[in-house]
């Protein structure tokens, strides 16, 4: 199995990434690069860290005690597997079924073109008379599949990125923009912090052998510059206390070679940390009763947008992101996890 594991590592590895992070830590700890890499195969071995993960948990900092707290991509993909029924993770995979499923918690304005005609495209701009329109591949990860259309309405004319609605729904159909949402204003809180993109919140919830929903952590996601706030690609996260909603942060990246950890936003330079995030009850009740829709999938990363008229759910992951909640909260969660199995 440590065989099979090592081949998937190299197959899923970006090597060139992984050199630059040799490199890094080389310099920083003032040894040759075959020691680095050493250490981090010793690494693997032991508590099978993914090769790119003992950079990015800063490993090469940490005693044998603390590095053993940590879960492994293995760790998880058994986890995972364990608590998530896969007949009902397609609910998750794809955003179209996702908010189908989950119409009761996505209370921003979207519309489904499949099936649909220019009237009935005409009957929700009209309602919702948006000014821009986000266009998206329900199956797109990581911010990828996304185009931006400006609205322009003359009498009863309505045009979408320069096309008359027919013509933008076949070529929606032909990008394979699957799912149109207004363009999502977010609460002043986030915007003050980090104007650039969307910031969201990832809650982890579990449900145990009774049924009961557990909330296992929170982080405030948010854009560091570009029009994403994806931790993977380039924005930066900090840690929310699930009980409270405060802000613990500290603010960071992904990328150990980025501005070390703070308190404040690295554009913005906005205070962060401290700070209790706004309408935090209504976001964990948001998200209780959401993880209650396919308890048959008891773990889920859900991903909630603070608008300016409350939370609403963006996506949720069955496959959420072990680096991502480790790397915020500064340690290991195999002890969240361990009770569950």
């Amino acid at each position: 199995m440590k065989l099979l594991y090592f081949s998937y590592l190299i197959k899923v590895t970006d090597f060139k990434k992984l050199n630059e992070f040799i490199n890094f830590v080389s310099k920083k700890k003032q040894q040759s690069k075959t020691k680095t890499v050493q250490n981090m195969l010793r690494d693997f071995w032991k508590y099978n860290t993914a090769f790119s993960d003992y950079f990015f948990f800063e490993f090469y900092d940490k005693t044998d005690d603390e590095k053993k707290t940590y879960t492994s991509t293995w760790y998880m993909y058994k986890f995972q597997r364990r608590m998530n029924d896969p007949a009902y993770v397609p609910y998750f995979q794809d955003k179209v079924k996702f908010y189908q499923k989950f119409k009761n918690y996505v209370n921003h304005s979207h519309f489904l073109p499949e099936g649909k005609m220019s009237e009935d495209l005409k009957v929700w701009l009209t309602v919702h008379n948006p000014s821009f329109l986000i266009a998206k591949n329900s199956q797109g990860q990581v911010g990828s599949g996304i185009e931006k259309f400006k609205v322009d309405q003359t009498g009863e004319t309505w045009i979408i990125g320069g096309k008359d609605l027919n013509d933008f729904l076949a070529y929606a159909k032909t990008k394979q923009l699957n799912l149109i949402e207004t363009f999502i204003q977010q609460h002043d809180f986030l915007q003050h912090i980090a104007p650039s993109a969307l910031s969201t919140i990832r809650v982890i919830t579990i449900l145990d052998q009774e049924g009961k929903v557990n909330i296992e952590g929170a982080i405030l996601r948010m854009s560091a510059g570009k029009a994403v706030d994806n931790y993977d690609a380039g924005g930066v996260s900090a840690a929310i206390d699930v009980h409270s909603g405060k802000i613990i942060g500290p603010v960071q990246y992904k990328d150990p070679r980025k501005t070390g950890a703070s308190d404040r936003h690295p554009i913005s330079g906005a205070q962060v940390t401290e700070f209790v995030m706004p309408e935090w009850d209504a976001i964990l009740k948001l998200v209780n009763k959401a993880a209650l829709v396919i308890p048959q999938v008891r773990t889920v990363g859900w991903d909630v947008v603070l608008t300016i008229d409350g939370p609403s759910l963006l996506e949720g992951n069955h496959n959420w992101d072990k680096t991502h909640w480790q790397k915020s909260y500064g340690k290991g969660m195999k002890e969240v996890l361990e009770p569950y199995l």
